[in-house]
């Protein structure tokens, strides 16, 4: 019995042994300790859970937008070419932050049709995205099939040019679809005298007309009797006061409009007697004979209305005579204009503490001593544009005076010839200049995206100074050169 008993209790030993174990997992030898559990075999292992991989289309636009903001206009148009839902968000950004965006297009011969293409080509890659139409020929059907397979949806201006519009004539008719949605429709050297009832009827969204030099008309001239309730501004250029339109009745019938920009005396007349809470007005002059003869008028008007900018431009040089009057008025903020070459002129200029806006067509033989009295006179100035193709300083020795105003928000270059004369190295210069000044906000600085490309320079993050290609400015809305 003894034995038996004895045996029993090794096996309630082992027993115990076992069920004392932690997990079951490894078993234990009186002599040696814990065995340690064995390696499980290669197919009893579990494989990983799957990670799920998201596409790029499955992020929502907000995401993609931030992602189109990291891209130049070229890599946004080939991001568009990918699929439909890629090429309409780089479409609605490429609207948003490109509003220069147009296309002029010059003549229809043989079913086929000229352009006058922008520097950059974003064209036919983001054609149905254009906004802005300039048609130099209007050839009737073929320039209406075009516009509807082209431009149909996005087209929101329109300039049409030399249309001698008959009575009844079927031309906005034919693209009455296109005009609905229209908020800027501008004419240059037409019959206006019908243009009412060709186009403006059909164009119920309309903010902005331009009439700019009309042909003489000698009937009834019916857009200016009447009415337009989403009209916001009018650019009419009228220089040799030959056409019969009721422009006093018209400003009358529509007295919302709070922008107005004008050539010719009679029309600039009437705007002093009849607009006097505006929010521009702009004042073209093409010799000094009609500046004279509306000068003491304008005096007046700066002194005892309302408008809040008025603004000066001039096709051509004058004299420093009239500069002395033009300092005399006091709510002249922008001048746009020649320079004269002359060492009184940035004195006459420094008279001028409301001038905040300089837009300046000519930089020919001037010196660099000539350069740093005129900007540091220009104590208030926000904006400066060159439209000149005769500069001879360099880029470096003609921005840097300027940029040393710590006011100075935005530079604004129009010139090719600029190209010659800037290195990458400048802009590197420019801001050093504006590092000790005491603004948070940035130099923007527009110019051909090829001269940027041939800088060839990455602007760092802490810059100062940011460069832009001139898709990405606003475009005045009474300019006609487009």
């Amino acid at each position: 019995m003894r034995p038996l008993r004895r045996k029993r209790s090794k096996q309630n030993v082992s027993d115990s042994s076992s069920s004392s174990s932690p997990s079951g997992s490894q078993s234990l030898d009186l002599n040696n300790g814990p065995i340690p559990p064995k390696s499980p075999r290669l197919d009893e292992i579990a494989p990983p859970p799957a990670v799920s991989n998201t596409h790029f289309l499955d992020i929502n636009d907000d995401c993609i937008d931030s992602i189109c903001n990291l891209l130049p206009l070229d890599d946004l148009c080939s991001m568009g070419r990918t699929c439909k839902r890629l090429h309409c968000i780089a479409g609605d950004y490429f609207q948003r932050y490109y509003p220069n965006n147009h296309v002029r297009i010059q003549s229809f011969r043989r079913r086929s049709v000229f352009y006058m293409y922008p520097d950059e080509k974003y064209v036919e890659d983001l054609k149905p995205f254009i906004r802005n139409v300039s048609i130099h020929e209007y050839k009737g059907s073929a320039c209406v099939k075009y516009l509807k397979e082209n431009f149909s949806v996005n087209l929101r201006e329109i300039a049409l040019h030399g249309i001698h519009c008959e009575l009844n004539a079927a031309h906005g008719a034919q693209i009455k679809d296109q005009l609905e949605r229209l908020e800027s429709i501008k004419f240059v050297n037409c019959s206006v005298g019908d243009i009412y009832d060709c186009f403006l009827k059909h164009c119920q969204k309309l903010k902005h007309l331009g009439i700019d030099e009309p042909i003489q008309f000698n009937g009834r001239v019916n857009w200016a009797q009447q009415h337009f309730p989403t009209l916001e501004s009018i650019a009419y250029y009228d220089e040799a006061n030959t056409n019969r339109a009721d422009f006093a009745g018209f400003l009358r019938r529509n007295p919302q409009i709070k922008q107005i920009a004008c050539k010719g005396t009679n029309i600039q007349g009437i705007v002093f007697q009849r607009a006097k809470n505006l929010d521009f007005l702009i004042l073209c002059y093409n010799s000094d004979k009609d500046f004279n003869r509306i000068f003491k008028l304008l005096k007046v008007y700066s002194e005892n209305s309302e408008t809040r900018h008025i603004k000066l431009e001039f096709k051509k040089r004058l004299e420093l005579d009239h500069f002395h009057k033009i300092a005399s008025i006091q709510r002249v903020d922008a001048y746009r204009g020649y320079l004269v070459e002359n060492l009184q002129f940035p004195e006459i200029v420094a008279s001028m503490k409301q001038l905040s806006v300089v837009q300046l067509r000519s930089f020919g033989n001037v010196s660099q001593v000539y350069v740093k009295r005129l900007a540091s006179s220009l104590s208030n100035l926000e904006e400066l544009h060159f439209t000149a193709q005769d500069m001879a300083l360099s880029f470096k020795n003609l921005i840097i005076p300027f940029c040393q105003n710590p006011k100075l928000k935005k530079i604004v270059i129009f010139s090719k010839q600029i190209i010659y004369r800037c290195t990458k190295s400048d802009v590197a210069d420019i801001n050093k200049v504006r590092e000790p000044l005491d603004t948070e906000s940035k130099l923007t600085i527009y110019m051909e995206k090829e001269v940027i490309v041939s800088m060839n320079f990455k602007i760092p993050d802490k810059c100062k100074v940011t460069l832009k290609p001139l898709s990405e400015l606003k475009r005045e809305v009474h300019l006609f050169d487009l």
